[in-house]
């Protein structure tokens, strides 16, 4: 996608961060798009773009935490979409490959259990492959940027589904704090970004490789149910603070 391609009438936020970067940062190369599928045709492109853009690092970015979890928590969010590009991404030969998160508490709704979470990161640390966390700030050009952004892509796609992830880090950044709606609480973690050794993720995943042979993202939501009914799954537990 690129600038042209943006349009109210249609939702694609992809176009609208082309248009903005165009029109705010003077950069004009394409923002490119994957199609929701499984993991064989994501690789397959994964593939092509390394080779054809000689990528040597690739930062697969999570709205939400699904994605470091390790499988066998009381609620894993919603998984399609996140395994299938962890997968991909793990399986790609050459770049260097980082995870990062952002949007902690954002998935309330889908039953995410923060105390599970942190005890994975925990986990991850031991491994030496939590490399620790930065927040995003006003202060900061690109804190700045990001609101900009974002402000951009809401404005021109009203009537349009808008992303609940990226609202809500926004109005934390700008200091809300509190309940905002049921499944909706606001505070400084949500814009704060954690960061991961993608492999060692993806390796200690306890059903990932599972995954590899997957045609179509239907595919991959149904082999993830199943594989999660022989998991022992965690029970939930409250955060002591």
């Amino acid at each position: 996608m690129d600038a042209d391609d943006a349009s109210q009438d249609r939702y694609c936020p992809e176009a609208w961060l082309s248009h903005w970067l165009a029109k705010e940062q003077g950069y004009h190369e394409p923002v490119r798009l994957l199609r929701k599928s499984g993991v064989k045709p994501l690789l397959a492109c994964y593939h092509h773009l390394v080779k054809s853009l000689a990528i040597d690092t690739i930062i697969l970015i999570d709205g939400g935490i699904d994605s470091v979890l390790r499988g066998d928590e009381t609620s894993i969010g919603t998984p399609t979409e996140d395994l299938a590009s962890l997968c991909a991404v793990f399986n790609v030969e050459g770049p260097e490959k980082y995870l990062a998160c952002l949007g902690m508490t954002a998935e309330l709704r889908d039953g995410i259990c923060h105390a599970q979470f942190l005890a994975r990161v925990a986990e991850l640390s031991t491994r030496q492959a939590f490399l620790g966390c930065q927040s995003i700030s006003l202060l900061d050009k690109n804190g700045r940027h990001y609101a900009e952004a974002v402000d951009h892509i809401f404005r021109n796609q009203q009537g349009q589904r808008l992303s609940h992830i990226q609202e809500v880090i926004l109005a934390a950044l700008r200091g809300e704090s509190g309940a905002r709606g049921p499944d909706t609480w606001l505070s400084p973690l949500l814009p704060m970004y954690w960061y991961f050794d993608l492999p060692t993720v993806a390796s200690t995943h306890l059903f990932l490789s599972a995954l590899g042979g997957t045609e179509t993202a239907l595919e991959v939501s149904l082999l993830i149910d199943g594989l999660r009914k022989n998991v022992p799954i965690q029970k939930r537990e409250a955060l002591p603070i």
